[in-house]
């Protein structure tokens, strides 16, 4: 009779136990971090990186002209934060005008430093007679290390990755003078397929800054990617600025397009792409680049070397 007992008395006792479970869950007792952690990761986020200009390629004052266009055009899209990275930059006064601008318009924004301690490492290491160098290969495999570091563009997305894939469904990894127009941004809200991975937007380069303007006839070029949090790719950081940072991700996806010919990291490095992929991808609407500010859209190989070559001589 007294196993008996105990046995029952043992079986109420779970019965009140599971009642109480069921009534804290039916007060989302159980749910409240879950929740809000679920909320976050519904948004999305678009980072744009800023770093060093560089003559020859950019005008002097195309980040801030950019930045400041941005701020003052692009609208405050739902369900989207914006996040601005102030990679690297030598110029101190220049980064201060910068971060007065985006705490002007309480936008947030990410610190990577320059360190001259570690750069100065770099130059050790790496010594180079700057005046002898007057071709484009040989600025690109001499100051090789140099430019990892000073613009550290590749650093610079794989950052933006780390920070946002923990906390957005989707972080758009752009250049810092990418602009969405409204109808751009809805398009993309309205068409993602949030089964995809990677999302492949195209890029429209315009000559000059102009909200207003007709994008129906300007030509589609290489894209911007975003990633969903779910994703695994990142860009590889081997590869420096001018020579496929990007392209060579969008190869490995298997974007196709003019970028398939683009052969320059191979060549002028010897660093091949890395293999293919099979994901899970899907193209997009467009987004803006803002104009360069120079007189010249498209940049080439020897224009690139050749601000690689004054950036270092100027911080050197």
């Amino acid at each position: 009779m007294l196993v008996k007992f105990l046995f029952i008395l043992f079986v109420l006792l779970l019965i009140c136990k599971l009642l109480l479970v069921l009534n804290k869950i039916s007060n989302n007792e159980y749910f409240t971090i879950n929740n809000s952690q679920n909320q976050q990761l519904k948004k999305k986020c678009i980072f744009r990186i800023l770093g060093n200009n560089l003559n020859s390629v950019h005008s002097d004052t195309q980040t801030y002209d950019n930045l400041k266009f941005t701020l003052e055009n692009e609208t405050e899209f739902d369900n989207c934060d914006k996040i601005w990275i102030l990679n690297r930059i030598v110029n101190k006064q220049l980064q201060q005008r910068y971060q007065n601008l985006l705490v002007k318009h309480s936008k947030k924004y990410l610190i990577i430093p320059f360190k001259q301690n570690e750069y100065d490492k770099i130059k050790q290491k790496n010594k180079v007679n700057l005046n002898s160098l007057n071709n484009k290969n040989e600025i690109f495999n001499k100051l090789y290390y140099h430019t990892l570091y000073l613009i550290n563009i590749n650093g610079a997305r794989n950052y933006c990755l780390n920070y946002g894939r923990s906390r957005y469904l989707y972080s758009f990894v752009f250049d810092g003078s990418c602009f969405f127009t409204d109808k751009q941004f809805n398009d993309l809200q309205k068409d993602i397929n949030i089964q995809n991975e990677y999302i492949i937007i195209p890029l429209l380069r315009l000559d000059k800054n102009n909200i207003n303007i007709d994008l129906s006839n300007i030509e589609k070029k290489e894209p911007q990617i975003g990633f969903k949090n779910t994703s695994t790719l990142t860009f590889d950081e081997r590869l420096p600025y001018g020579l496929s940072n990007k392209t060579e991700l969008l190869r490995r996806l298997n974007v196709k397009g003019e970028w398939d010919n683009w052969t320059d990291n191979k060549q002028i490095l010897n660093i091949p792409d890395r293999p293919k992929v099979l994901a899970k991808t899907q193209i997009v609407s467009s987004v803006c680049r803002l104009s360069n500010g120079t007189k010249q859209k498209k940049k080439t190989h020897n224009d690139r070397s050749n601000g690689i070559l004054q950036l270092v001589k100027d911080v050197n």
